[in-house]
């Protein structure tokens, strides 16, 4: 027994030993790099979904230099990545601090921002900048109309349309579906319903157009008939979807109250 003890000691301090080695190694490695070479190493490593090690490379860049804008924004992506989202807002307000200018800062920032539903009065702001940097970027636009509608902000479909004016979103419904869903909400049943008929047009049997389509009947216009037209149609493309049960239960108990049945 007592020299199973031993045995075992003596191999844990050789892995030890081995394991200090590597990450010394790693170290001297990273310290003979340029700073350059760390950030490309931190973005393949980011590109294969490698964040720990992304996070790695981002740390001794932003330690090397601390006034490096792509360091700290590889740094937010890595912390945001791995679990850490205050330390990546805190590295991308560290961005945009440094360069106000740049597009990809204020992105991050606002994005990072809009994660939590109590910070999305904060994601508007970096947004914004990041839009008046790159007008009509779709990206910035999506989230942006998404955080001012959650906001309910006057300026949602402004940023809407400006969506749908995009090539990139010539022949994709969401932005009709949300723009339809905020009229609705707003009582503009008017272009309430044009949009969701545009939404639907588009993509007929996508289960969230004939969801929002049937609700707006149900809800907002009181016509049970056509309410139950889009409901039954969502019933039959969600039926091979388990993960939508309980929405499907919710919505057969209504189509039973509608029917009576």
């Amino acid at each position: 027994m007592h020299k199973a003890f031993k045995y075992t000691v003596v191999t844990v301090s050789i892995a030890m030993v081995a394991g200090m080695l590597v990450f010394l190694a790693a170290c001297n490695r990273m310290s003979s790099m340029t700073t350059t070479e760390l950030l490309d190493q931190a973005a393949d490593a980011a590109q294969s979904g490698k964040w720990s090690k992304t996070l790695k490379f981002a740390k001794v860049a932003v330690e090397r230099e601390p006034a490096n804008t792509p360091a700290f924004i590889l740094l937010a992506m890595a912390y945001e990545n791995s679990g850490k989202t205050e330390q990546a807002i805190e590295a991308a307000r560290k961005a945009v601090k440094l360069e106000p200018d740049n597009f990809m800062a204020q992105y991050t920032l606002g994005r990072l921002y809009a994660i939590d539903q109590n910070k999305l009065q904060d994601a508007v702001e970096p947004l914004l900048r990041a839009l008046k940097l790159r007008p009509n970027d779709p990206d910035t636009l999506v989230l942006l109309a998404d955080c001012c509608q959650k906001l309910n902000l006057p300026k949602t479909p402004d940023y809407y349309n400006l969506i749908v004016t995009l090539p990139a979103f010539k022949n994709r419904y969401e932005p009709w579906n949300q723009m339809g869903v905020y009229y609705a909400e707003k009582g503009n049943l008017r272009n309430a319903a044009l949009c969701f008929s545009q939404a639907y047009n588009i993509a007929p049997e996508n289960h969230m157009v004939l969801l929002n389509f049937g609700i707006f009947f149900d809800k907002y216009i009181r016509n049970s008939d056509r309410a139950l037209k889009y409901y039954q149609k969502y019933m039959e493309v969600t039926a091979k979807n388990p993960e939508m049960e309980q929405k499907k239960q919710e919505i057969k108990a209504r189509i039973k109250d509608l029917t009576g049945k």
